[in-house]
Order: C-alpha cells, then sequence, then structure tokens
C-alpha cells in the first residue's frame, strides 16, 4: 500500500510539472517569478492582487485537465483499435464467404480479401441508392458510428506500420484512373476521400483512343507496387472491348522472414500425398520449435509466426490425407475463431512443411453475383457520385461495373514468404461489346440435322475423320 502510495504522488507531482510546462503564457511566468507587484503596479497593468494569486496556483487545477485530455486520448485511440478490429471482421467475414466460390476442383487457390475488400469500398464511395447498399452489404459494413473511409484509413494504417523495414514490407495501394471526359470531371468529393483516406494516386488518362497505353500505364503501376509479382493483369484489349472509362485498381505486397527459420541443411525431397491420392516428391522443410499449436479430432492447426509476432501464418491441417473438402465445408468465420482460440504454446512440436509458390488468377463478376452483388453490373447501377458535370447542360452518363480481375502470387522458404495480389475494378459508361468466341472443330464432333420449327431430329451422326469415306 505504501508503494502504491508513492507512486501516486510521484504521479501528481509529474502532472504538476507537465501543467506549468503546458499552462498558458500567463500562468508561465510562475516559473520565474516578478518582483513583487505594489497596488499602482497592479493597477496599471490591469491586475488584482487577487488575480496574480490565483493565476500562480492555476497550474494545480491543470493537472485535472490533462488527466481528461489523457484519458480523451486513450479513449479515441481506444475506439480507433475497436473499429480496426470491427473493419477486420467486416474483411474476414467477407473472404470466408468468397473462399468456398474460388475453389476449382483440386487446384491450389491463393487470394486476398483485403486487395478485393479494398477495390469494392473504393467504388461504394461513389456509389448511390441501390448500388450503395448492395455493395455495403456484401462487405458486411452495416450502420457504423465511423464512416467507411476513416476505418479503413485506420486499418491500413496499422496494416502498413506492422512488419519493421529491416525484416520485410508490407504495403497497400489504391489507383483510380479516369478516362477525360469532355463534358465531365472527377468529382470532388470523391476525389478528396479516395485521396485522403485510401491514399489513392489518381490518373486522368484517355481510355478511347490510347487504351494499349493506358493499360501500360496501370500494368506499370500494379508491377512497381507489387515489386514486380504482379505483370501484365490489364490488357488494351480489355478496355477497348469493355469500354472502361475508369479503373479501380488495388495493390498488395507482403513479406516477410521467419521468426524461427527452418533448417535449410534439413530440407529435402520427400512424399505429398494429393488429392485423389497420387503421390509426388517435394522439398520438404524441416524444423523444431515451441510453435503455438492446436488439434481436434479431425484436424490439427500450426501457427508459423513472422518476425516481429505482429503477422503469422496459420495452417490447418486435416487428419485424412482426403480431408480437406471436409475440412473447408466446416469453415465459417465461428469455426476459424474457436479453432484459432485453441491454440497454445507447447514446449517442442516436429514440423515438416513443404516449400511452395504459385499464382491464381480470377473474373470476380460471376463470383460477386453469386455473393448476391448484381444491379451493379447493369443498367440500373448508380455510381454518380464519381463524377460532376462541367456545365448544367451536359448529358448525364450512366456508369455501372463490367469486370474485376484478381490475381495473388506467393512464395515461400526456409527464410520466410512473399506475397503479392492486386485488382482490377472495371467501370464502364456503355454496355461492352460482345466477346468474340472462337470455334474451331480440329478434333471429333456429333451433329445433328432437326427441324427448328418443331424441334425434331431429322439426322444424327459423330465424325471423327473427315477424310474417310
Amino acid at each position: 500500500m505504501e508503494l502504491k502510495a508513492k507512486l501516486s504522488e510521484i504521479y501528481a507531482l509529474i502532472c504538476v510539472a507537465l501543467a506549468f510546462f503546458l499552462a498558458e503564457p500567463s500562468v508561465c511566468h510562475c516559473m520565474n517569478p516578478p518582483k513583487e507587484m505594489t497596488q499602482s503596479d497592479s493597477e496599471s497593468t490591469g491586475h488584482h492582487m487577487s488575480d496574480s494569486k490565483q493565476s500562480v496556483f492555476s497550474p494545480i487545477a491543470n493537472v485535472s485537465r490533462i488527466a481528461f485530455k489523457t484519458d480523451e486520448i486513450k479513449r479515441e485511440t481506444m475506439n480507433a483499435l475497436e473499429d480496426c478490429k470491427w473493419l477486420a471482421k467486416s474483411v474476414n467475414q467477407f473472404g470466408l464467404k468468397m473462399y468456398p466460390k474460388l475453389i476449382r476442383g483440386d487446384e491450389n487457390l491463393i487470394f486476398s480479401p483485403l486487395s478485393i475488400f479494398l477495390s469494392l469500398a473504393t467504388a461504394f464511395e461513389g456509389a448511390r441508392g441501390q448500388s450503395k447498399d448492395e455493395i455495403g452489404k456484401l462487405l458486411a459494413i452495416g450502420q457504423v458510428a465511423a464512416p467507411l473511409h476513416v476505418m479503413l484509413a485506420d486499418l491500413t494504417y496499422q496494416l502498413r506500420h506492422s512488419i519493421p523495414e529491416e525484416h520485410g514490407a508490407l504495403s497497400l495501394a489504391n489507383g483510380v484512373w479516369i478516362h477525360e471526359f469532355p463534358d465531365h470531371i472527377i468529382h470532388p468529393t470523391f476525389e478528396k476521400v479516395i485521396a485522403d483516406f485510401y491514399r489513392a494516386t489518381v490518373v486522368t488518362a484517355d481510355f478511347r483512343s490510347s487504351p494499349a497505353q493506358v493499360a501500360g500505364q496501370m500494368n506499370d503501376w500494379i508491377k512497381e507496387m507489387t515489386r514486380g509479382k504482379i505483370t501484365d493483369l490489364i490488357s488494351a484489349d480489355r478496355l477497348r472491348r469493355e469500354q472502361t472509362v475508369i479503373s479501380i485498381l488495388n495493390a498488395f505486397y507482403f513479406k516477410n522472414m521467419w521468426l524461427w527459420p527452418f533448417e535449410t541443411g534439413r530440407t529435402k525431397d520427400e512424399d505429398f500425398v494429393c488429392s485423389g491420392g497420387s503421390r509426388i516428391k517435394v522439398r520438404m522443410m524441416h524444423s523444431s520449435q515451441r510453435f503455438r499449436y492446436m488439434e481436434e479430432q479431425d484436424l490439427q492447426g500450426l501457427e508459423l509466426p513472422y518476425q516481429g509476432w505482429e503477422t503469422s501464418m496459420m495452417v490447418f491441417l486435416p487428419r485424412k490425407a482426403d480431408g480437406l473438402q471436409e475440412m473447408e465445408k466446416s469453415l465459417t468465420p465461428e469455426t476459424l475463431g474457436l479453432w484459432i482460440s485453441k491454440f497454445s504454446q507447447l514446449p517442442d512440436v516436429d514440423v515438416s512443411f513443404p516449400k511452395f509458390g504459385f499464382k491464381s488468377r480470377y473474373g470476380l463478376l460471376p463470383t460477386l453475383k453469386e455473393m448476391g452483388m448484381n444491379i451493379s453490373f447493369g443498367p440500373g447501377a448508380d455510381f454518380s457520385g464519381m463524377l460532376e458535370k462541367k456545365r448544367p447542360e451536359s448529358p448525364s452518363i450512366s456508369l455501372f461495373i463490367t469486370s474485376m480481375l484478381h490475381e495473388t502470387r506467393i512464395d515461400l522458404n526456409e527464410r520466410g514468404t512473399e506475397a503479392a495480389a492486386a485488382t482490377a475494378l472495371s467501370i464502364s459508361a456503355s454496355a461492352p461489346k460482345p466477346e468474340r468466341k472462337i470455334f474451331r472443330a480440329d478434333h471429333p464432333f456429333m451433329f445433328v440435322i432437326r427441324h427448328n420449327r418443331t424441334g425434331c431430329i431429322l439426322l444424327m451422326g459423330r465424325v471423327t475423320n473427315p477424310l474417310a469415306n
């Protein structure tokens, strides 16, 4: 108790000292008190002795003011952190909802929920009406006190500063390319929000006359922001075919070293059982450390921490070699949270983990439609918050989303992980030209000849060799 009382006394003295230094100039003179004032002095300066005495003791009153300010800053910091956690839950929920829809048979899968989320959030800032409602619902934003762009600014700040430069990097970059319209400019409010809170690069370019040049500029920007990991995401043909007038880009880059690197000398060729039971030889890494670990009847979990403990790879391994699909069926925000809550530090865990590197690329429109986003892709879309007329008599422009591309690459080895992702959301002002299809019958085929009005088949057959008699 005596120690606690002493600490309280020291804290009070520190607050008093701070109050003296932080007080207004009229108060700070008490650190170097002037000569004793006479009655005439006080009258000539307009001060009274009682006021002077009050000013000498006013720093004591400042103690409560400083304590209040400290509590206020603490509350604001805690509120910002809570907003970050809340928004992170929305990003996670969005990613877990999208994950099963991107699975293609037994192929590898890698994507960045955050990169896709940020691109859609940028579109959300310029959306109005039902378009804004459906994007907000898809992103699970809901009704919150802080605007989305404020919370995203806080979250991305936390992420950007999570990895020390000596260990790697975590960078997020946003860019918006807008066509040079004769009668419209980017809406000032939209531009201010994406520039100030999303830290977006805003570029005006001639999409119609120079699609190849514009595509090259955007690809160069993505390549630079992902440090060469993502290239050629956007083609001039796509810009021309979709008549793109606005491209919303996001680039994500991650690199960090393991807290406990795998021992290079222990890496060797070992079997990996693929889906379907086939076996292949892979470079298997090995390590024995005090990893955080969890297990259930059907799965094991391992946390591979990166330098600084700010980021980790959480690995979930079904006990059965063919159990991945069954495990994925149970994957929800709740089950993932439950699995993570069961992790605990163990004295020693022997780990065997494969080196790997691959990339995935997706056209996301079918997936987004399956997730409930439809209005923003057609004539009923409303992105009127993105553009402003130069003159009242200028014709109106209807904007809608025509495509959304996403590419991600990851490389993992004994030292750590390097990954990058890029998302390109295209917005058009008119219906896109239909994609040219190619039908090349250069291999066996079947055919029918039918009566179209009744649908009656007249002849049917197959061709396996056009030269055979």
